[in-house]
């Protein structure tokens, strides 16, 4: 049996603990965090080069991109224009050369923003792959494109620029 003292001690403590807990105040503590980006190139600038060749050549070369993406992040890489034109304005005669990128080595899988992009799920590791150029000019086609007629230089001062996008 419980006893009447047991009994009258918890309720003291209970009426003491009440008033002990009857002024009380609270407060929230606020955070915040900026998201910079999902998804992210690894440089502002991938760099390629034809070499040097004489007229009367197809040019081609490759430059490997690199991104980062957050796993499970899903994007999508597509090139700003499909192809770019540059006026070449060295030679005795105006070219237009025509730059054309590719997601394979033997140029038959034009790179586009609608049926031929590059695009996955991010892993949360550095991804690459190479992309695939051929510069044309207006010469006859001899088989891999036209030839470029009029000697030319490209250089960073006067770059041949390929812009690309990446969407998540």
């Amino acid at each position: 049996m419980i006893k009447l003292s047991e009994i009258l001690m918890s309720l003291l403590l209970a009426v003491g603990l009440g008033s002990a807990y009857a002024n009380n105040d609270s407060s929230e503590i606020s955070t915040s965090i900026s998201i910079v980006s999902s998804c992210k190139f690894t440089s502002g600038l991938f760099t390629g080069d034809f070499g040097t060749m004489d007229a009367g050549s197809v040019a081609t070369t490759s430059v490997q991109i690199a991104w980062w993406c957050a796993p499970d992040a899903t994007y999508t890489i597509t090139p700003t224009n499909v192809t770019v034109t540059k006026t070449n304005t060295s030679g005795s005669v105006t070219e237009d050369l025509l730059l054309t990128a590719y997601t394979d080595n033997q140029f038959t899988s034009q790179f586009n923003s609608t049926t031929n992009t590059i695009n996955g799920q991010g892993t949360g590791l550095v991804q690459n792959q190479n992309i695939y150029f051929k510069l044309t000019g207006k010469g006859p086609d001899l088989g891999s494109g036209k030839i470029i007629v009029e000697p030319v230089v490209f250089n960073m001062t006067n770059a041949l620029q390929y812009p690309l996008h990446l969407a998540y």
